[in-house]
C-alpha cells in the first residue's frame, strides 16, 4: 500500500468503543476496532449573481486569506437553521452592502472552494433593491461588474463554470428597477405553475361572463400565487387582477394582473397563453411583463428604457402600406351581439389589409406588434388586465397605442392612423 493511503488519525474517537478514528484515502473516518464510520454532511454555501442590463456580473475582490487579491461571485455559508435564500440575502448584505431580492437557482456545484472542503454551493439569480454598493465586513476590498466572458483572475473554479454558463444568456432579471424585477420573478414563477399543469386531466372549468368565457382552477391558482408574492413583497400597493382579486393601495403603485391570458388555448393545448403583469405608478404605465408560458420567452418593458424579449431589444415594424399589413385581432367572449358586430367589422377590414391573425391572447398579440411580427392590432371588449403590460411594450418599442370605449388599437406610428380609419376605431 502506498504511503498516500496509509491510515492517519483524525483526533476523533469512536462513540461506540472509544478507539481513535482513522482515515484511509478519501473514505470517511472509521474505527479499526469495531468498523464504525463517521459521515458528515457537506457545508452549504450560497452565492448571488447580480447582473446589469448589459449582462455583466457583479464580482468582489477578496481582501484576506488564501484567496486575497482574487475575485469571486459574492458568497458565504448557510448558518444553522437558516433558509438558503435568507442566507444568500444576508451574505450579500454583509459583504456588499446591497439589499438583494433573491430569485431562481442558476447552478449547483460541489466543493466550490476546494475539493477537501466538502461543500455544496448554490448560485442564485439576484436583483438589487436597495443599499449602497461598497464592501462592508472586510471580506472584500472592491466590487465591480465584469462581462462573464472576460472575468479577472477568479478565486474559485466553480465561479468559472457559472460565468461560462452565463455567457450569451440574457439576465433573468433586469437589475435596473425593483418593480420590474419583482414582476419578472413573479410572472416566471406563475408560468412554472401553469406549465406544470398543462398535461393534467380533469381540470375544473367554470365560466365567467358567458358560456364561452372559460376560467379554470389553473387561472385561480396562478392568480393566488401572484397575489401572494406581490402582497409579501409590497403589501401597501394596489392590485387588480383578471379573476377578481382587488386591493386598494396607499403607495401610488398599482399592479394589473392577468394570471392566464389565453385560457381557451391552454384548455385545448394550443401554444399561445401567457402571464401578464403590469405596474402603474401614479396612474402612469411604468412596467410591463408578459411571460409566454407556452414558448418559455419573457417580454418586458420599463418606461423610458425600451422593450425587450429575453434581453434582446424590440422594435415595431416599419410597415406603412395598409394593404400589405398583417393585423392581429380577437373576438369578445362576453357578448354575442359584440361578437356579431366584430364579424361585421371584419367584412370591411379584411379586403383592406394583407391578412388577419387571431392568437387568442391579447397580451401576446401586443407582443407581436412590439416585435414586428404583426404590423397592427385591434380588439373590443377587453379588460385592462388583458392589455396593460402589452400596451407599454408597444409604446417602448416605438409604436402607438390607444384605448377608448370602442376597444384598443396598436400599430407602428406610420400605419396607426390608416388602421384606425378602416377599423372604425
Amino acid at each position: 500500500m502506498s504511503s498516500s493511503h496509509s491510515p492517519r488519525t483524525t483526533g476523533g474517537f469512536c462513540p461506540d468503543c472509544g478507539t481513535r478514528l482513522e482515515i484511509r484515502g478519501a473514505s470517511p473516518p472509521r474505527c479499526a476496532s469495531c468498523g464504525f464510520r463517521r459521515f458528515r454532511n457537506p457545508t452549504t454555501g450560497v452565492a448571488v449573481v447580480v447582473r446589469d442590463l448589459a449582462g455583466a456580473v457583479l464580482l468582489g475582490r477578496r481582501a484576506t486569506g488564501h484567496y486575497k487579491g482574487l475575485w469571486c461571485i459574492p458568497c458565504g455559508y448557510v448558518e444553522y437553521d437558516e433558509e438558503v435564500r435568507d442566507a444568500a440575502a444576508r451574505e450579500m448584505r454583509e459583504e456588499t452592502g446591497l439589499e438583494i431580492q433573491v430569485g431562481d437557482v442558476l447552478a449547483v456545484h460541489s466543493n466550490f472552494h476546494r475539493s477537501e472542503a466538502q461543500t455544496v454551493g448554490i448560485w442564485f439569480e439576484g436583483s438589487i433593491t436597495g443599499g449602497a454598493r461598497e464592501p462592508v465586513d472586510g471580506e472584500l476590498s472592491e466590487l465591480k461588474f465584469w462581462p462573464p466572458g472576460e472575468p479577472p483572475e477568479l478565486a474559485f473554479p466553480t465561479d468559472s463554470l457559472v460565468l461560462q454558463q452565463l455567457q450569451g444568456a440574457p439576465p433573468q432579471m433586469a437589475g435596473i428597477d425593483p418593480l420590474l424585477d419583482l414582476a419578472l420573478l413573479t410572472a416566471r414563477e406563475a408560468g412554472r405553475l401553469i406549465r406544470g399543469r398543462i398535461s393534467e386531466n380533469g381540470l375544473a372549468v367554470n365560466t365567467k361572463s358567458s358560456p364561452v368565457d372559460a376560467v379554470t382552477e389553473v387561472d385561480h391558482a396562478s392568480e393566488a400565487l401572484i397575489v401572494q408574492r406581490l402582497e409579501d413583497a409590497r403589501p401597501s400597493d394596489g392590485l387588480m387582477a383578471g379573476e377578481g382579486s382587488q386591493r386598494t393601495g396607499t403607495t401610488g403603485v398599482e399592479w394589473v394582473v392577468d394570471p392566464l391570458d389565453g385560457t381557451t388555448n391552454f384548455l385545448y393545448g394550443r401554444p399561445a397563453f401567457a402571464v401578464s403583469i403590469a405596474v402603474e405608478v401614479d396612474g402612469r404605465r411604468h412596467v410591463g411583463v408578459v411571460h409566454d408560458v407556452s414558448a418559455g420567452s419573457t417580454y418586458w418593458a420599463l418606461r423610458g428604457k425600451g422593450a425587450f424579449r429575453d434581453g434582446e431589444p424590440l422594435r415595431v415594424s416599419g410597415k406603412q402600406d395598409r394593404s400589405t399589413a398583417l393585423i392581429a385581432t380577437g373576438f369578445s367572449s362576453y357578448s354575442k351581439d359584440l361578437r356579431r358586430s366584430q364579424a361585421e367589422q371584419l367584412v370591411e377590414l379584411l379586403p383592406a389589409v394583407r391578412d388577419l391573425r387571431r392568437s387568442g391572447s391579447a397580451a401576446l398579440d401586443l407582443c407581436d406588434v412590439a416585435s414586428g411580427r404583426a404590423d397592427g392590432y385591434f380588439e373590443r371588449g377587453l379588460g385592462s388586465w388583458d392589455y396593460a403590460a402589452g400596451a407599454l411594450l408597444v409604446l417602448e418599442a416605438g409604436g402607438r397605442f390607444e384605448e377608448n370605449p370602442n376597444g384598443v388599437l396598436a400599430a407602428n406610428a406610420l400605419l396607426f392612423d390608416a388602421l384606425k380609419e378602416v377599423a372604425r376605431f
